[in-house]
């Protein structure tokens, strides 16, 4: 997991990756590469930058989240944490759903649609080892 985790890090010159599940309202970081810090942290989907992608308010990739007036007030935004963003959604068979996604800290106007299909890819890569734990 950390491994496929880490190659799109630096596939996507991002600071991390992180895979994260959703589940009764809340975005829990399960696995991450690059920065540490993440794993084990539950938010409130309301209050993340994947919950604004999983409602529609945001597309797959944020160029520049301090532009992004869906995003800007969000603590990881406000905070230089967060600048840019690209987030692929899927679930698993037994429905259980996920969002991988790669963070950046400085404004990223390379992220494409390219980015976004290997994302996805790296995303079936990991369900079936999603599905058997």
């Amino acid at each position: 997991m950390r491994a496929k985790l880490a190659m799109a890090c630096r596939e996507l010159d991002a600071d991390a990756a992180l895979l994260s599940e959703i589940r009764a309202g809340r975005e829990n970081v399960r696995w991450g590469a690059g920065e540490a810090g993440y794993v084990g942290i539950s938010m409130l989907l309301s209050d993340t930058v994947c919950g604004r992608l999983l409602d529609g308010r945001i597309g797959n990739i944020v160029s520049d989240a301090t532009l992004e007036e869906s995003l800007n007030q969000l603590a990881g935004v406000t905070d230089g944490t967060v600048r840019a963003y690209i987030g692929v959604p899927f679930e698993t068979e037994d429905a259980r759903a996920y969002v991988l996604c790669c963070l950046a800290r400085e404004a990223r106007p390379d992220l494409g649609e390219a980015d976004v299909r290997f994302l996805q890819g790296v995303a079936e890569s990991l369900r079936p080892l999603l599905e058997t734990s």
